[in-house]
């Protein structure tokens, strides 16, 4: 693994809320897996592990790594509708939003406090100032860009996605099943991979 590989993965795992670890043979024998698993677990990262090989049992680091975690077995491919929702729902759990800052009255100090669900503003990490729920069609279309969603971009348009839509998905993904029917059959976004993507970096963008 190259010394900018390296880095940039790294710095995924640092960003994230959660890493999923696809459990196979293949993925044991990869020290680039490797490295990039040890260091989710130093770094005390959420770890999920997701079975991908049937009749595979892990040994050895893998084994040692997975100890007693949830896991989800999706190395039946007729398996992953019913398991979808429930991996979403765990990712969703990951990335929600743990405090609010919220105005005292009359002060211009702040305080902390615990939501009963996720914040009905969005508002990027990189800049609190960019409220998502004034982002156009247009904006929605450079965002799946960057995060390497820009297959959908069509899609996305047709269906007049914009910031307040990227809100209201948001805000029903407290329903992981309602989510992956609607991303499937509404959006177009078939494969499992990318239906996790998009939900972690929605909750990455909202959180």
């Amino acid at each position: 693994m190259s010394g900018s590989t390296l880095e940039a993965m790294a710095q995924a795992v640092e960003e994230s809320a959660a890493v999923l670890i696809c459990v196979s043979k293949k993925y044991k024998d990869s020290q680039a897996c490797r490295t990039e698993a040890e260091y989710a677990f130093q770094q005390r990262k959420k770890i999920i592990p997701v079975v991908m090989e049937s009749g595979f049992k892990p040994t050895g680091w893998l084994g040692a790594l997975m100890g007693t975690r949830l896991y989800f077995d999706m190395s039946d491919a007729r398996r992953i509708p019913a398991k979808m929702p429930h991996l979403m729902k765990e990712l969703a759990d990951s990335g929600k939003c743990g405090q609010l800052v919220v105005p005292k009255h009359g002060s211009s100090h702040h305080h902390s406090a615990a939501p009963s669900r996720p914040s009905t503003t969005c508002t990027t990490k990189e800049n609190h100032n960019i409220v998502v729920d004034k982002w156009t069609s247009a904006d929605v279309e450079l965002w799946l860009l960057k995060t390497k969603l820009g297959e959908y971009n069509s899609v996305f348009s047709a269906k007049h996605v914009d910031g307040m839509a990227l809100r209201g998905l948001w805000r029903i993904s407290s329903d992981p099943r309602y989510v992956h029917e609607l991303l499937e059959k509404e959006l177009g976004m078939e494969t499992l991979g990318h239906k996790l993507k998009f939900m972690e970096e929605l909750h990455r963008l909202c959180s």
